[in-house]
């Protein structure tokens, strides 16, 4: 059995006696690997079997479905821009729904908050 540098191999992945995995080769998780697994290649499956390979000149075969494309605002260039980035803390973010008020302090008597939740040992019976 061989593995080559730089494969990574997902969680429960078997690889039989004998098998022979290529250099930075990806292993789907689960996968059954038997014989021999090319260099650049992504294999899946019982038994492990080539779903995509990288040829140098002509990228991913298959290639891609979609076309990954970088948006226009993500740039080295803007991500200099973004706030926090002058030394000033960034301004808090707002989740969906949040009107920026906040819920009043709870109270009961005698409690001013300072205490700590039990620890797991007080917690338990004797």
């Amino acid at each position: 059995m061989r593995i080559g540098a730089r494969s990574w191999l997902g969680t429960g992945v078997v690889v039989l006696p004998g098998a022979d995995i290529g250099r930075h080769v990806t292993v789907a998780a689960g996968s059954v690997v038997r014989g021999t697994i090319p260099d650049y290649s992504v294999v899946a499956g019982a038994p492990a079997r080539v779903v995509r390979r990288y040829v140098s000149g002509e990228g991913w075969v298959p290639p891609l479905r979609h076309e990954v494309v970088t948006p226009a605002w993500w740039t080295v260039d803007d991500l200099a821009d973004a706030p926090g980035d002058d030394g000033a803390p960034a301004p808090p973010s707002s989740s969906p729904g949040d009107d920026g008020a906040t819920a009043p302090p709870s109270s009961s008597p005698g409690d001013d908050g300072a205490t700590a939740p039990p620890s797991s040992a007080a917690r338990r019976a004797p």
